[in-house]
């Protein structure tokens, strides 16, 4: 078979007879073009992990708004309010109220298609890093791996900014976003800030 080599590595079969193995004949893979690729892997991993663990704070906290009026602070979390003084109410809790209340109950129904999106971006993001650190990432079907590679980062931006552009218009008050909102986006752009890295980056350098 041509370009096959000896089992002493010295010598390759041109399709009629070995010839000592050259640069011309048998070019030798750059190790910097491994070591770069290898680079850029550790840098899209090291951001889809930080984009995370800012994910993670983000849907677990309590500012994704915050508030405050006559000396009193309203925090709002994805799912329920605090308030100062008054301790904290689920959003659920105002369902069928009329009114103000309507406002709450739909911020609840905001709040939990975020909550969905971000807790699918953290799963699908954790699924990623594991079949690269144990090296199984070749049996995951291409279809399957370009979607999670993407899909992580997606979804951070589609719960975080479908969140801030669906929530309710408080009339009564002029709530502003707080830091929880801010993380979830930053996340969902280092999540895909790595994967642009991954993609096209490692490819003009190979």
């Amino acid at each position: 078979m041509t370009g096959q080599i000896s089992e002493d590595g010295n010598w390759i079969w041109n399709g009629s007879e070995w010839v000592p193995i050259t640069d011309e004949n048998h070019p030798i893979s750059s190790p910097q073009n491994e070591s770069s690729s290898d680079y850029f892997g550790k840098i899209r991993l090291g951001l889809l992990t930080i984009s995370l663990i800012l994910c993670f704070i983000a849907v677990t906290g309590n500012s994704w708004m915050t508030v405050t009026e006559d000396g009193e602070t309203g925090n709002f979390s994805l799912n329920k309010v605090s308030v100062s003084g008054y301790g904290s109410f689920d959003y659920d809790e105002f369902c069928g109220g009329g009114g103000v209340d309507e406002q709450y109950c739909s911020l609840g129904t905001v709040g939990l298609f975020a909550t969905t999106m971000l807790w699918l971006a953290i799963i699908i993001g954790a699924v990623t890093i594991i079949t690269y650190l144990f090296d199984i990432v070749d049996k995951v079907p291409e279809r399957t791996r370009f979607a999670f590679s993407w899909g992580a980062g997606a979804l951070m931006l589609i719960g975080t900014l479908g969140w801030v552009l669906a929530k309710p218009d408080f009339q009564e008050f002029s709530p502003t976003v707080g830091l929880s909102f801010w993380l979830g986006l930053i996340a969902g752009l280092l999540a895909l800030s790595g994967e642009i890295v991954n993609t096209f980056f490692a490819k003009q350098d190979a």
